[in-house]
């Protein structure tokens, strides 16, 4: 008897530390966040940037230019407390870390104060034709620089371009006729996505980070081996494409992107 009840308060503790390990962990504190009250990108290939996003994913917290690894997590309140383990410009250092869900994205409390994270906005549905109405893809261009690419008669189009020793390649989207300006922009190619970033003026796709390159690349193959293309801007607008002549129009081996330089 004595030991029946000795097992039963025993197994009770367990169930009861995962309980709570279980009420911790489901929190809903994942996503990708920006200050409150700023108006950030929310770019997912700018985690840690400034002006990118900041984002917490799992036991991983981005801030700009500091991630750290979320350990021990205690339940205080409405929030939970961590011991975080950072690591910023090549040094690495330890600290308490209580993140509490807010209605609008997340508190943080930390040695250096309180700040307070808004989520960042999910992109809106595209609200596009499903039939694009847009010509098959072709090439054009001269003096050394190329451009493949569609257009449709709603102002929609997009256009890689490169130079003819296959390099300096560059991205350039239209949507309703206007550029897209200072934001994400996710380009979905047969239900993969392919998330980048424009710069403020021109239409022009970021190349010159390290994703940004890679997201560039892997994007020209995908488009020109797809059959459907769907672009969507933060501010919501939203064009289909259809991938006809685009193998033709890219060829078969990706242009190296512009980095900068």
């Amino acid at each position: 008897m004595w030991k029946n009840q000795s097992y039963r308060k025993v197994l009770f503790g367990v169930l009861a530390v995962w309980a709570f390990c279980g009420s911790v962990s489901a929190q809903s504190i994942d996503g990708l966040y920006q200050p409150a009250g700023s108006n950030w990108s929310c770019s997912p290939d700018q985690i840690g940037v400034d002006g990118g996003a900041l984002a917490i994913q799992g036991d991983i917290f981005n801030g700009v230019e500091n991630r750290c690894d979320l350990t021990s997590p205690v339940r205080i309140g409405d929030g939970t407390r961590y011991t975080a383990i950072c690591s910023a410009e090549g040094s690495t250092y330890r600290e308490q870390m209580t993140i509490t869900p807010t209605v609008d994205g997340v508190r943080i409390t930390r040695a250096g104060g309180t700040a307070m994270w808004d989520r960042c906005e999910p992109l809106q549905e595209p609200s596009v034709a499903s039939t694009p109405t847009n010509g098959r893809w072709t090439l054009g261009g001269g003096q050394g620089n190329y451009e493949s690419g569609t257009r449709d008669a709603n102002g929609n189009s997009i256009t890689f371009t490169c130079d003819d020793l296959g390099a300096n390649g560059g991205l350039f989207i239209e949507l309703n006729g206007q550029p897209v300006a200072g934001g994400q922009v996710v380009i979905n190619v047969d239900g993969t996505d392919f998330a980048t970033t424009a710069w403020t003026e021109g239409g022009r796709i970021n190349t010159e980070c390290t994703v940004c390159g890679q997201t560039y690349t892997a994007l020209w193959a995908a488009a020109a081996a797809g059959n459907l293309m769907t672009i969507t801007a933060s501010d919501g607008r939203s064009a289909a494409f259809s991938l006809i002549g685009s193998r033709d129009a890219l060829g078969d081996v990706a242009c190296q992107p512009d980095d900068g330089f």
